[in-house]
């Protein structure tokens, strides 16, 4: 059972900037505005009985179409950090250090196991383990590619990346003050250790749900949780990640 803990500095500014989100847009669902709730606070559930993340909005500006082919720049270690345009956003798993598609399609960073995604499931939200269908095939590896991206890009410093992979409301408050979401992104982002980036970016994808219109989660593991979620959304015809942060359970936010 999940349980909260108090928020850290870190949460709660990456809260506050998800609660702007949920003033600044309107997703395909008009019910939908309920705000991404980091770190052990459970996601609120809109009247249709669908977990929702951020609020929806306009196509990602100078984001490139998701479509398959080799991209210009990216992985792990090809690109210095602090680059100044993103790496090209096309589906493209070699692109990433590590990262390997399983069976079902998923673009993750660690081996398959198990024992891993059955934990991540235990410990996942019910109300996101029933969120639309389980996705396989290529629209699945679209939707991991992204998250694995966008995690990949944090941990290494390459914010220009991702916020590329950053939903489009979301990043529009990221750009507040004539700064960029890469400038604003990436002093948040200072205030977390580059170790536990590099550990959030360790993934074993235990589900992938599609719902209808432009919204989907990821379920999985990495070394420090029990389990993490992460809100997706088709930004035009991009997958962008919908939340800074997974909705994640750790060890020591179990109550005793």
């Amino acid at each position: 059972m999940r349980s909260t803990r108090p928020l850290t500095t870190l949460t709660a500014l990456l809260l506050a900037s998800a609660l702007l989100v949920a003033c600044g847009g309107s997703d395909d669902d008009s019910t939908e505005t309920a705000p991404a709730q980091q770190q052990g606070a459970l996601p609120a559930e809109p009247s249709g009985g669908e977990p929702g993340p951020e609020a929806g909005g306009q196509e990602a500006a100078g984001s490139a179409p998701g479509q398959k082919g080799n991209p210009s720049a990216g992985g792990a270690g090809s690109e210095p950090a602090g680059r100044e345009q993103p790496a090209s956003l096309a589906t493209e798993p070699t692109s990433i250090r590590s990262a390997r598609v399983t069976a079902t399609g998923a673009v993750q960073t660690l081996p398959p196991s198990d024992a891993a995604q059955a934990d991540a499931m235990e410990n996942s939200y019910s109300s996101i383990k029933a969120f639309g269908e389980e996705s396989e095939g290529e629209e699945a590896t679209d939707i991991t590619f992204a998250l694995v991206q966008y995690l990949d890009a944090k941990a290494r410093g390459d914010w220009a990346t991702a916020c590329a992979r950053i939903y489009s409301v979301l990043r529009a408050n990221l750009e507040k003050e004539g700064r960029s979401c890469a400038e604003s992104y990436g002093e948040l982002m200072s205030r977390s250790s580059a170790s536990s980036r590099a550990e959030a970016a360790k993934i074993d994808v235990a589900s992938v749900r599609r719902g209808e219109g432009n919204r989907a989660f990821v379920i999985y593991k990495t070394p420090d949780t029990l389990s993490a979620d992460m809100p997706m959304y088709l930004d035009g015809e991009v997958w962008t990640v919908g939340a800074l942060e997974a909705y994640a359970l750790t060890e020591d936010q179990l109550e005793p």
